[in-house]
């Protein structure tokens, strides 16, 4: 007579109830792990583990354990499908951590970092297959590199879609594009936003852009910005008075100035909102 199996581990309730029944399942049938193991592919030390409260196996494994327990589970695949579901969702709810992610302290690019660990953690630590999944844009190799350095992607739209399948919705998305800017500037050029309006959700996008100009006007010296362009205004009214006295060369000279003046405004803006 082999030993007595070890108790199942309810440790997590609903991993415990699924394992239960299998081994419910198994002692109707009087068969033992060993003749279990030769009905299916699976080994007799893995089957052990299905039943044992411990582990979750996949629905494929879990389904053929209790199929060869009993040839009529036809009638109880439902009941069996709910225990599982319900253990798996037991299981990712355990792993979630209670720390909120909060993004609107982040003042560098390492901080940021940080912030999209918590909020990874918060969602159950989802495997980088399961953020693949939940998102297309974001390759395991790139999911693999955020969950490990604790590093920001270096395009929106990945840092987005990592954000979601973190179960970050979008209107939850503000204060993570706000500590996005801080750290990486909201200046960018046409290109970038064509792209970035056409891979985004018209929400996303919509959220984005707002977000954005936001954090530009914020960052701007209003009283810098209007000495410089009051100071391209001036020389773009000494270049129509040199064109209506037609001072060619002056009015050339003018316009030159006030070119220059309205790219140091520019510069200026830029630099601000970097």
């Amino acid at each position: 007579m082999g030993r007595p199996e070890v108790p199942v581990d309810f440790t997590i309730p609903a991993r415990g109830e699924l394992a239960s029944y299998l081994r419910s399942l198994r002692y109707k049938s009087g068969l033992t792990y060993t003749q279990l193991s030769q009905l299916t592919e699976y080994s007799s030390s893995h089957l052990k583990r299905l039943a044992s409260g411990t582990y979750l196996g996949t629905w494929p494994a879990v389904y053929t354990y209790a199929m060869c327990c009993d040839n009529e589970l036809d009638l109880f695949e439902d009941q069996l499908r709910a225990l599982y579901l319900r253990a798996r969702k037991a299981i990712r709810a355990s792993k979630r951590s209670s720390v909120v992610p909060k993004p609107q302290y982040v003042r560098t690019l390492a901080g940021l970092g940080e912030a999209m660990y918590a909020a990874w953690e918060r969602a159950g630590r989802p495997s980088r297959r399961v953020i693949q999944s939940r998102c297309f844009n974001v390759p395991r190799s790139t999911a693999h590199f955020i969950i490990v350095n604790r590093a920001v992607p270096t395009d929106l739209p990945q840092y987005i879609d990592f954000l979601n399948a973190c179960e970050v919705s979008t209107k939850d998305l503000e204060p993570w594009l706000r500590a996005w800017f801080k750290v990486r500037g909201a200046t960018l050029d046409r290109r970038q936003l064509s792209r970035y309006a056409r891979v985004m959700t018209p929400a996303e996008y919509k959220l984005f852009e707002k977000t954005r100009m936001d954090c530009l006007a914020e960052s701007y010296d209003e009283d810098k910005t209007m000495e410089l362009l009051t100071d391209a205004i001036d020389l773009a009214m000494d270049t129509v008075q040199d064109i209506s006295n037609e001072k060619k060369h002056d009015a050339l000279f003018s316009m030159a100035q006030t070119l220059d003046g309205l790219a140091r405004v520019q510069h200026y803006i830029r630099q601000t909102a970097a």
